[in-house]
């Protein structure tokens, strides 16, 4: 059973890196934009156009306009493409992964199919992958447990 309770034990430590990565990601995502969007859709940073060098001033209207497709462009992205969901969706996946690792650790032999069985509901509940995050999960969990990648 030691080789089952390593292979829950490997795959709750990858998923788990799989998803604290998006999580950061996503969350890191949000914080930007939000930044980007409420700067440049301040009054303050409207009332800065007039500082415009008078080179430009033929061109501010045009730049005002430009700054503002682009918080529209972002909050517009953050809406259509569901960057809040994806972010709750891999907080809570970490969450239930870091619960069943630590269900692993402290399961009994004789507890064993059951968690496989969880794992298997787990598994079911995840969203497709990117490879390339998976791949680097992979390598995060052989080095938390001391093996060389495959």
């Amino acid at each position: 059973m030691t080789d089952v309770r390593h292979t829950l034990r490997f795959s709750a430590r990858m998923n788990i890196s799989y998803h604290e990565g998006l999580e950061r990601f996503y969350g890191q995502w949000l914080g930007w934009s939000s930044f980007v969007s409420l700067i440049l859709s301040s009054a303050a940073f409207a009332a800065l156009s007039n500082l415009v060098p008078q080179s430009l001033q033929p061109f501010r209207e045009w730049l005002l306009a430009a700054l503002a497709l682009v918080v529209t462009t972002l909050n517009g992205g953050v809406l259509a493409f569901g960057m809040r969901g994806k972010f709750i969706t891999h907080a809570e996946l970490k969450r239930k992964w870091i619960d069943f690792l630590g269900r692993v650790e402290t399961a009994e032999d004789a507890e064993l199919p059951a968690l496989e069985r969880k794992f298997h509901e787990l598994n079911a509940q995840e969203p497709a992958s990117y490879p390339r995050r998976l791949n680097r999960a992979y390598a995060d969990a052989c080095t938390m447990l001391g093996v060389k990648p495959v």
